[in-house]
């Protein structure tokens, strides 16, 4: 759908339930992070052991199948050195930890994979689209000078190594009032809006960045009914778009570009520095006005216990000083109440003491080192929790902290202290499909087993697991809407007899049906009768309210035995069913 505001976007053409995959799309162009070359292949982006490329000693692949697959490499590797040198000249500001390479790499990869202006690439937004005059005056300001002296290099080495840049694949793209370096700016600006950050699906760090074409179509909301995650599969990663919520058909199809916890100043500005465009919103636009910043939810991010705001709160949150004034003039406005100055000059110096502790605990002190840096840091903290709102992000942050410097201490009573509240802190900041929920979790779960309380960090890495194998499950084994009914799905290989028959029977030796079970409000109760020539045996598996991830039932026939494996949920079976508690597998033999 095409809209005059908004530009393109994409919208549900039916019922779309809370778990399901909406759309999937491969990237055109990827490109691994200069921060993971060391253990992340450079084609694939998988994590792993590499066989570095021997005369760019810079990528690595995890096989030669990769190696030979990286066509973008080929035209690059010579040129990797040249632009190395010639970026980190530019100076830390420009180089940021390898950023600019890996924009550099990116770009060459966008520009070499356009051969015409109307391809798909060319056709993805660009806050510079339709303003060619805006764009060339704002070649002139400061908010584009990285962008310039990323292109600057990148033009220069690619005159050295002219098979980076080849002249026909994208000169054309310039029109006669375009000169090459404004052409490289724009892609750069392009792919800053639209490439994605490819997270690894182990521990959901972002390994690298891509673009992909339909799922760039989607638009952006600070109240998404999706996001995006990433499955590996076969071959290059894949993005697709998981519903968080149900949504209706016609409903626009949004996701986040940022974190929908922070408050509505800070995501505003962290969105016009990073896409170039200001959010409108509902939740923005009612955050803004003067009874949505005093309502609860978003007074109590920047205030102190008794619901006064602290402009100390204001500032950690802020981008710079200009954004932290204009949100003080926002509330005052609004006729807040603000705390005494005493009050926030408190909370300044325990942020400024704390700050100081965190930046010496990783260092060379050994660990009495950090034990005495970590008792500091929990002074701090009691010194800010005496005084901010419980659900202030400043708390959150500085929690986050705290619990990874017990970890690198080995204080192990306070990490699960600490990570036990992070994880309820969690589950209130963020929808129940949040990589975030995975995180919290599996690190309270660390935390209790090396407290050495192995029954609670079970459970509690259960609940993680649950998450993270339907976040992980790949696109084509998720039905496209989940549904209350048993969605059965039947093969029948090697099969001699007939499929299934109807939801939840099998009457197949050799076939395997797959239901998918959605979260639901009240309970739900599935039966499986699988039937053989010569018996059959019933499972009834209960899946409880309040459950919050979806859970995969899966059986399957074979000529000894049927296995039913279920994730995470509560299983009864009748004989000759029997349960394995360990893998949580229910087998049947005849």
């Amino acid at each position: 759908r095409r809209d005059t505001c908004k530009g393109r976007s994409l919208v549900a053409t039916r019922h779309v339930k809370a778990g399901s995959v909406v759309v999937s799309s491969h990237p055109v162009v990827s490109c691994v992070y200069f921060s993971q070359v060391a253990n992340t292949c450079a084609r694939c982006l998988r994590r792993g052991s590499l066989v570095q490329c021997g005369a760019c000693n810079m990528f690595g692949y995890c096989d030669v199948g990769c190696r030979t697959a990286d066509v973008h490499h080929v035209a690059e590797c010579a040129a990797i050195p040249r632009l190395v040198a010639r970026l980190r000249m530019l100076g830390d500001h420009v180089w940021h930890n390898g950023d600019a390479l890996h924009n550099a790499l990116l770009a060459a990869r966008v520009l070499r994979s356009r051969p015409t202006p109307q391809d798909a690439v060319a056709r993805l937004a660009s806050p510079f689209a339709d303003k060619p005059l805006a764009f060339k005056a704002l070649l002139e300001t400061p908010r584009l000078a990285i962008p310039i002296a990323i292109a600057k290099a990148l033009l220069s080495v690619a005159g050295e190594c002219p098979e980076l840049l080849p002249l026909g694949s994208w000169r054309c793209l310039a029109s006669s009032h375009s000169t090459d370096l404004e052409v490289v700016v724009s892609v750069l600006v392009q792919q800053q809006v639209n490439a994605c950050c490819i997270q690894e699906a182990g521990l959901f760090d972002s390994v690298g960045e891509g673009i992909f074409l339909q799922c760039s179509l989607i638009n952006h909301s600070c109240e998404p009914n999706c996001q995006f995650m990433y499955w590996w599969g076969d071959g290059l990663p894949v993005q697709y778009v998981l519903a968080i919520e149900d949504v209706l058909p016609g409903q626009e199809l949004t996701v986040s570009y940022g974190d929908t916890a922070r408050p509505v100043w800070d995501r505003r500005a962290k969105l016009e520095r990073s896409h170039w465009f200001r959010c409108h919103c509902s939740r923005c636009e009612w955050e803004s006005t003067q009874f949505g910043l005093l309502q609860p939810a978003v007074l109590a991010k920047v205030s102190d216990r008794d619901g006064r705001v602290l402009r100390a709160l204001i500032a950690a949150t802020a981008g710079d000083a200009e954004a932290a004034e204009s949100a003080v003039g926002a509330f005052q406005a609004a006729g807040a109440t603000f705390a005494p100055e005493s009050i926030d000059r408190r909370v300044r110096n325990a942020v400024v003491e704390f700050s100081s502790l965190q930046r010496s605990v990783m260092g060379p002190e050994g660990n009495a080192g950090r034990i005495v840096a970590l008792e500091k840091a929990q002074c701090a903290l009691r010194e800010i929790q005496a005084v901010v709102h419980e659900e202030s992000l400043l708390l959150y942050d500085v929690r986050t902290a705290v619990a990874c410097m017990a970890e690198a201490a080995q204080r192990w009573d306070v990490a699960t202290e600490v990570a036990k509240v992070l994880s309820l802190t969690v589950q209130s900041l963020y929808h129940r499909f949040h990589p975030r929920q995975c995180i919290a979790r599996e690190s309270y779960a660390h935390a209790l087993r090396s407290l050495g309380r192995t029954e609670a960090a079970a459970a509690e890495k259960e609940e993680a697991a649950a998450l993270r194998r339907w976040l992980q499950i790949s696109p084509g084994t998720v039905p496209a809407e989940s549904t209350q009914k048993a969605d059965c799905r039947a093969g029948a290989a090697n099969s001699s007899s007939s499929s299934a028959t109807e939801a939840g029977t099998v009457v197949s030796e050799g076939a395997g049906v797959a239901l998918d079970v959605p979260p639901s409000s009240t309970d739900l109760v599935v039966s499986w009768k699988v039937v053989l020539r010569d018996g059959s045996a019933t499972a009834t598996i209960h899946v409880p309210s309040g459950v919050s991830a979806a859970h995969d039932v899966t059986v399957d026939v074979a000529p000894n035995c049927i296995r039913l494996a279920c994730r995470g949920v509560e299983i009864e079976s009748e004989p000759p069913f029997t349960v394995d508690p360990e893998s949580a597998k229910v087998v049947a033999r005849k």
